[in-house]
């Protein structure tokens, strides 16, 4: 049997781009008219002409090891061969889009925590849309209407804080830029991290730029990721932190470290963490399963593992966070961000000044 294996992803602009060795599906291409899995013939035949093109490339930012353990589950399913590639989502964006302007693309699906750069896709005619089988278990807000992009997991941002050295932790928004925190607290920067950009953009739109004057009051220290974000937390560089994605809390949390979370009563951010299928994937139909295995039950009983809520509704919660009907979920206007994205990190940088 096939075995999935992962590429060392090269991040310099100077990439070495090998030939497709499949045909890019086009209008007449054999899984053109599969847009979406209705029944099982229609899953049937998905798998018949995804096995006769053999393997599906996937760029993601999935962790490693969870990224090559679905990987083999895949294989193991399908006997299809996946290539993982794997970075940091703007490191994975930036690779497709090279190919893309190179006209040699080599990934068929790609996984990044970041819906505005799927919305700005979409509007370049670069995904194709499909609807899996669980398309309608994913809510609204975490899809496109015609399945062009789906998320695969939800990621809630939360408050952390040292517990050793925080007695009495921020509620919310509002609470956590009183002057108490003032030089306790760090953020992560927008310019780095499209998860930041994204409560950047929510925090502007819910509570004004005034609220940053307020944060600037406070002396943050700016990161550039929720890794060194965490760091700076556990080691209590900082005691406090804006926000973070709960994953990263529930990892620490779970390694005994001392921490804990605060979902912000005035409102939490779920951020989609969506997929897509790209148009001129050399393995079109390989894509499209690959796409609907990450909406299956196993996978995303994966992703709760990992302190991810679930994409598809009626799973219950990671463990030790609420159930998403029981929190104040805030809208996030993920279009909004697409158009003005480059606005909001001039504007941030102006009030608060880049990372570290």
């Amino acid at each position: 049997m096939k075995r999935s294996r992962i590429l060392v992803l090269l991040t310099s602009a100077a990439l070495v781009l090998t030939a497709c060795t499949s045909t890019p599906d086009g209008a007449d291409g054999p899984s053109a008219s599969i847009a979406e899995v209705t029944d099982q013939a229609t899953l049937d035949k998905l798998v018949e002409i995804a096995q006769e093109e053999g393997r599906v490339v996937w760029y993601t930012s999935v962790p490693s090891e969870r990224a090559q353990q679905i990987a083999d589950m895949f294989t193991d399913e399908y006997d299809i061969e996946v290539m993982v590639q794997r970075s940091g989502g703007n490191d994975i964006l930036q690779r497709y889009l090279l190919e893309k302007e190179a006209k040699r693309v080599q990934n068929d699906v790609l996984t990044i925590s970041d819906p505005a750069a799927f919305i700005n896709l979409q509007k370049e005619n670069d995904l194709t849309c499909f609807k899996p089988r669980n398309f309608a278990d994913v809510p609204t807000y975490a899809k496109d209407a015609d399945g062009c992009w789906i998320s695969t997991r939800t990621n809630a941002m939360v408050m952390a804080y040292n517990t050793e050295q925080v007695t009495e932790p921020p509620a919310g928004w509002g609470d956590i830029v009183n002057p108490r925190f003032s030089g306790d607290l760090a953020y992560v920067d927008p310019n780095f991290s499209s998860g930041s950009l994204i409560v950047t953009a929510g925090l502007a739109n819910d509570l004004s730029w005034d609220w940053f004057d307020k944060l600037k009051a406070t002396k943050p220290f700016v990161v550039k990721s929720n890794n060194q974000l965490m760091e700076t937390v556990v080691l209590g560089e900082r005691s406090v932190a804006a926000f973070v994605n709960s994953t990263y809390v529930a990892e620490a949390k779970a390694k005994a470290q001392p921490v804990d979370w605060v979902f912000p009563e005035d409102g939490v951010y779920l951020v989609a963490a969506p997929s897509a299928v790209v148009s001129g994937a050399p393995n079109p139909a390989a894509g499209k399963l690959l796409a609907d295995f990450l909406l299956t039950e196993e996978v995303q009983q994966l992703m709760i593992e990992d302190g991810n809520y679930a994409a598809v509704e009626g799973m219950a919660p990671p463990v030790g966070q609420p159930a998403i009907e029981d929190l104040n979920v805030l809208d996030i206007d993920y279009n909004k961000i697409a158009e003005d994205g480059e606005s909001i990190r001039d504007q941030f940088n102006s009030l608060i000044g880049s990372g570290n």
